[in-house]
């Protein structure tokens, strides 16, 4: 009990230090797409930050999750994963990058919370992000086959004359 608390209060004294403007890394775990240096000072990786907005732009533009994913692995760039045995990008990994507010410099504990200020290198304007968000935001959280969902170009539309319920769709079985 004792060794939790210092610990907590240890990390909670690193957490006020950013909050007050520190910039020097509290930890080697820093986004995918910057490194930390022997003075601890935390710097952009070029080529990963590159990435980065290459996802952004391209999403903003309208290209899919999937076409961004089969770009990147097609041409063999690797996944931020670190994991030797990764095969490469996937659409959650991209999906991510998208909705990680790092991008923007912002600071968040292990716990989740927020620190509203600026700790790391800002790679990614607060526009471009706000573009991705609205974007994300109008996409559709359910994935799946659409053969569960019942195609059909009336559902939803469709009302029983006798009671005014929605009508549903019920698959016979076949394809």
């Amino acid at each position: 009990e004792k060794k939790s608390k210092r610990a907590k209060a240890s990390w909670d004294k690193k957490y006020e230090g950013i909050a007050a403007g520190a910039k020097k890394a509290i930890t080697q775990n820093v986004p995918a797409w910057l490194v930390v240096t022997p003075e601890k000072d935390i710097i952009e990786d070029k080529r990963r930050v590159a990435v980065v907005r290459e996802i952004f732009n391209a999403y903003v533009e309208g290209v899919g999750l999937h076409t961004i994913m089969k770009r990147l692995n097609e041409r063999g760039e690797p996944a931020f994963s670190g994991k030797a045995t990764s095969k490469g990008w996937s659409k959650s990994a991209i999906n991510h990058v998208l909705s990680n507010r790092s991008v923007l410099g912002e600071f968040a504990t292990q716990q989740g919370k927020h620190i509203p200020v600026v700790y790391y290198p800002q790679i990614i304007s607060l526009d471009l992000f706000n573009q991705a968000e609205a974007m994300r935001a109008t996409k559709s959280k359910t994935g799946g086959s659409s053969k569960s969902q019942g195609n059909n170009l009336f559902a939803g539309i469709a009302r029983c004359e006798h009671c005014e319920g929605p009508m549903g769709f019920i698959r016979d079985g076949g394809v």
